[in-house]
């Protein structure tokens, strides 16, 4: 059974987190195997198209936090939990 390679939809639709779920999607696939190369080549595409977009914003917001905080413009390492 033959699958096609995915295509990236429009971004502009598409969440924070959705961006983060569908790379994840595409990862979990490619690792599963099964797909063709030229299967695996748009898969990695529209994971790139989706992982730099999610960067993007992230940058972004990190832009904005850093406009909030006057005080300080100093990166400060996000602490994680």
């Amino acid at each position: 059974m033959s699958r096609t390679a995915r295509k990236p939809e429009d971004l502009a639709s598409v969440g924070f987190e959705g961006l983060v779920q569908k790379v994840e999607t595409i990862l979990r696939d490619m690792q599963d195997g099964g797909r063709g190369l030229e299967e695996l080549l748009g898969d990695y595409e529209a994971g790139m198209k989706y992982l730099l977009e999610a960067e993007r914003r992230l940058t972004d917001a990190r832009k904005r936090l850093e406009q909030l905080d006057p005080v300080s413009n100093e990166r400060r390492p996000l602490q994680e939990e």
